[in-house]
């Protein structure tokens, strides 16, 4: 059989130097795999007996228990595991892996990027429950797509995140198709959708609660800037809808239809 690590598998890059103790095995600090290949290719060691010697991504920064913290090190989006760097697609893709193999807090970390979503892979779909600290990133669709795909079973959180430039039948900045998505600190503009939800959708069943989130200039039939769904639950805390229009001439403009549940306190609409 085979051991050896592929470039996409979770163990690659994914241990840590901490741990790493030749001299306990060789009496020197040799730093070499099981088949005598430099122990650390890039810059984390892999796990496992094997070292990958092609794969130069490094998506996992820390792992503690059922914790895992990745950090996103690009603004392109890409998926590549060879390139060297870490784009937010790709660390989604292995948030959802993480998750399937029991763990349970998942945080991705960015910087201040300016993403511009790649038309042929299409929205960002977010799978599993898994927090998103942005610190000023911005997701880009460029008006070929909506920004992100909510589809998660249990609680998804956008921290400091910007969403713009988002396209779709409803949700155009993000579509929330289950669980509960929390905004915190957001902003969505410029995003228009055909039929309902410019900035977000909530379909039924979900819960989509904003925090000191800005939603603003976006287009739809109507629900021009939230829409939710018979069924959903909508709650809004310290945050403003404003300035968002349908796109039907002579039609009042809505910043927030509910046709489930929702919740107001200390909002402008």
């Amino acid at each position: 059989r085979d051991y050896n690590l592929v470039d996409s598998a979770l163990a690659t890059n994914g241990g840590n130097l901490t741990y790493l103790n030749q001299s306990a095995i060789s009496g020197t600090f040799t730093s070499q795999d099981i088949e005598g290949r430099p122990r650390v290719y890039y810059k984390t060691i892999d796990m496992g007996a094997y070292e990958n010697q092609t794969a130069k991504d490094s998506t996992i920064t820390s792992v503690g228990g059922r914790s895992v913290s990745m950090t996103v090190t690009t603004a392109r989006d890409v998926v590549n595991p060879s390139d060297g760097v870490t784009s937010l697609r790709e660390a989604l893709t292995m948030a959802t892996r993480l998750v399937e193999r029991g763990y349970t807090d998942i945080r991705i970390y960015s910087s201040d990027y300016h993403i511009h979503v790649d038309p042929a892979l299409g929205p960002l779909t977010i799978s599993v429950p898994v927090t998103i600290n942005g610190y000023g990133m911005t997701v880009d669709s460029d008006n070929s797509s909506s920004g992100f795909i909510v589809d998660a079973d249990g609680k998804v959180t956008l921290n400091n995140v910007v969403v713009t430039n988002g396209v779709g039948v409803v949700g155009a900045g993000i579509k929330l198709n289950r669980g509960e998505l929390v905004l915190n600190n957001c902003l969505i503009y410029d995003c228009e959708a055909v039929a309902q939800g410019g900035a977000v959708y909530a379909s039924p069943g979900t819960t989509l609660e904003l925090r000191n989130t800005t939603v603003a200039k976006n287009v739809a039939v109507n629900g021009c800037g939230v829409y939710g769904a018979d069924g959903s639950t909508i709650k809004l805390y310290n945050s403003i809808l404003a300035r968002n229009r349908s796109s039907v001439a002579g039609q009042n403009e809505t910043d927030l239809r509910a046709e489930g549940d929702v919740s107001i306190f200390y909002s402008l609409i």
